[in-house]
């Protein structure tokens, strides 16, 4: 389902302001930071272009900021209290929900328009493509993070040692694993917004 821009705009405005009012006038509230957040995504999209495809690239959009916002702000506190476990860990499941409630309302939005038809050979062909883009993220960062490992068993000054061993590494190894979504999420984008399928 393809919207033009001004309907986007107007939509996503409406809903981030209504949102803004409830949230100043309540306090603080998930469901209203999510509106807002939401909102804010429509209003912004609808600068993107003249015409969205809700069916594509505003879930692709939503997911990007999500994540970004959400696990940027997990892994903020984890790196820079290391120390608290516990609360890294209420982060990490908090983080998780969080997501899957945004992508779930996202996506039965799509739902609920009708606009969900079974991916054709373009939306496999820039899946593929984008798939690339990620792994190749993914498999550096590993290897970098290995190679750190590995260094840090012979030298003592590897700075992967210099901090707290298990709960640092596996918290790297999420890192790169988020990061390579990131980049698969931002590609998928560009080709449906350029209309490359790449190679």
């Amino acid at each position: 389902m393809v919207v033009r821009n001004d309907k986007l705009r107007w939509i996503g405005g409406s809903l981030a302001l209504a949102n803004l009012a409830m949230f100043l006038i309540w306090g603080w509230g998930t469901l209203f930071f999510l509106g807002l957040v939401f909102g804010s995504v429509l209003f912004a999209a609808g600068w993107w272009a003249d015409e969205i495809d809700l069916t594509n690239e505003l879930p692709l959009l939503v997911s990007l900021l999500g994540v970004v916002i959400i696990f940027g702000s997990y892994f903020f506190f984890v790196f820079a209290n290391l120390e608290d476990v516990t609360e890294g860990f209420k982060r990490f499941v908090g983080a998780l929900i969080l997501l899957v409630i945004v992508e779930i309302t996202v996506h039965s939005l799509v739902a609920a328009e009708d606009s969900g038809g079974n991916p054709d050979e373009r939306d496999r062909a820039i899946q593929r493509a984008a798939s690339r883009w990620g792994y190749g993220v993914m498999v550096a960062g590993i290897w970098l993070v290995v190679g750190q490992l590995v260094l840090g068993m012979f030298v003592e000054q590897a700075w992967i040692n210099s901090y707290f061993g298990a709960y640092l590494v596996a918290n790297l190894l999420f890192l790169v694993f988020v990061v390579a979504e990131l980049v698969t999420i931002a590609a998928r984008l560009l080709y449906y917004r350029r209309g490359v399928i790449g190679v």
